[in-house]
């Protein structure tokens, strides 16, 4: 599958953190439209992705039908230094995704890099964070590679929680 996505690399000092932008990461639209149910099942055989006990339940409690119908394109940028989710969200004018959005966005970017090739998501064990909603309530996703078992992971947890991202993680709001 060709890699649609555009990318713009601009330094940029926000705030105390140090990134460096990668504009304009187009997400392709998928190809099919996913119940809850078949999205945890498709994710898994198509895309290498597991997903942890508690996004799951997230997903079954919350989630409609599961597309990305048309392009989209997010914005994504990788921490220099370390920083809380909270100056995450505020330094970089973070707007939350919703969630079935982020759902789409994060399996159409798994599917084209199953198996870790290049692309648009960190494939090197640093994390791809997401900032998502469910009914007014923000809380960090996060997607990584793990590299002992060669797959995809996916888990959650509320902002802050965890103390401070080191830096290389990267971040991909809506653009």
């Amino acid at each position: 599958m060709k890699n649609n996505a555009y990318l713009i690399f601009t330094k940029a000092t926000i705030g105390t953190m140090f990134i460096l932008i990668k504009e304009m990461v187009k997400i392709s639209p998928l190809k099919v439209e996913l119940n809850p149910a078949d999205f945890i099942r498709y994710a898994k055989s198509k895309a290498n992705l597991r997903i942890s006990e508690s996004f799951r339940e997230k997903i079954q409690r919350h989630a409609k039908v599961i597309s990305v119908k048309e392009a989209i394109s997010f914005r994504s940028q990788d921490l220099k230094e370390s920083a809380y989710d909270s100056e995450i969200i505020g330094d970089l004018d973070i707007k939350p995704v919703k969630f079935n959005d982020a759902l789409g966005a994060i399996l159409s970017l798994v599917v084209k890099q199953p198996w870790g090739e290049k692309g648009d998501l960190h494939d090197d064990g640093h994390a791809n964070l997401f900032y998502v909603e469910i009914n007014g309530f923000t809380f960090v996703t996060r997607l990584f590679r793990d590299l002992v078992n060669k797959y995809w992971y996916l888990d959650d947890w509320e902002p802050d929680r965890i103390g401070a991202w080191y830096a290389g993680p990267r971040v991909f709001s809506r653009h």
